[in-house]
């Protein structure tokens, strides 16, 4: 798993990844972080998947 950024224009994101193949995006709730999804997105990569957890403004 890898903290990765991405920037457009003023919007900075950070985000944790697992994996490669189709998108599953995972979202946390308030009062969560990313790893939140630290046990299921290793699970997800293992399926084919590429697990991404952004960190949620809020």
């Amino acid at each position: 798993m890898q903290t990765r950024q991405v920037r457009a224009g003023e919007l900075h994101v950070t985000y944790l990844e697992c994996g490669e193949g189709p998108l599953a995006l995972c979202l946390h709730g308030f009062p969560d972080s990313p790893h939140t999804w630290r046990h299921l997105m290793p699970t997800l990569a293992a399926q084919g998947y590429r697990a991404v957890a952004p960190f949620m403004r809020g």
